[in-house]
């Protein structure tokens, strides 16, 4: 088993400049990020790695005005506990911590759920368009459980349905390709612990009032961690700048 190395102290950002205040008439943003912990074979996940080290980041090159990380989060690659923590983050809403959105009625807050995934098989970002209504996991998740085209929703036993984001890809794909990231769309988020989570926080998402988006990023061996946080910091600032 690896053990999760801290690095970040080796993950320098640009200059530390103040951080934006948000006027009272802004709308806020608010971006809700969760990575994943060892699984199977691959026993340092870099998105733990992204969720841990980018708060430090952003401190010292912080998002564009109007834009808050109200909170990061590394779950288990377990799809029993995955459900939980996901419900329990839309439940929280009302309960902001963060005193930009405490001062913020539900209506001035912009909600988006960034949930991070590796696809080893792959050299680019892939955002993810849909999550699938069935798991079949090809190797038992973190608790040991395999199933076979069982359905995520509890309430709709079509393993064919799915649930898109609301973010329009195209338009966030064409900016990061202009800053340079090899990124690309992607409508099969297979059907692991991953597609779960989307899945289960697509359909929470569409009943209050928020947007999600799963990214599978490449492995560190790919893009080295620092350029990973890079790309995620990249990506929020262009939701922040969608109208």
């Amino acid at each position: 088993m690896g053990t999760v190395p801290d690095i970040t102290a080796t993950i320098p950002g640009p200059p530390a400049v103040a951080a934006p205040k948000l006027d009272d008439d802004t709308k806020a943003t608010e971006f809700h990020l969760t990575g994943f912990s060892r699984f199977h074979n691959v026993p340092i996940n870099p998105t733990q790695l992204i969720v841990e080290v980018i708060p430090a980041f952003l401190s010292k090159r912080p998002l564009k005005p109007g834009a808050v990380l109200a909170s990061t989060s590394v779950m288990k690659v377990a799809a029993e506990t995955t459900r939980a923590e996901v419900e329990d983050m839309y439940r929280q809403l009302d309960k902001p911590t963060h005193p930009v959105l405490r001062a913020r009625v539900r209506s001035d807050r912009r909600i988006v759920f960034i949930h991070l995934g590796v696809n080893m098989r792959v050299t680019h970002f892939q955002l993810e368009l849909q999550g699938r209504n069935e798991a079949t996991f090809s190797c038992p998740d973190e608790l040991g459980w395999t199933p076979i085209k069982r359905p995520i929703d509890k309430q709709n036993r079509d393993i064919s349905a799915v649930c898109r984001t609301t973010l329009p890809l195209h338009k966030l794909i064409e900016d990061l390709k202009h800053k340079g990231f090899a990124v690309e769309m992607s409508t099969d988020a297979g059907r692991f612990v991953c597609n779960w989570v989307y899945y289960n926080s697509l359909k929470l998402a569409e009943k209050n009032d928020a947007s999600s988006l799963f990214v599978h990023v490449p492995p560190a061996t790919v893009y080295p961690v620092q350029k990973q946080v890079e790309f995620i910091a990249a990506l929020l600032d262009c939701i922040v700048s969608l109208p």
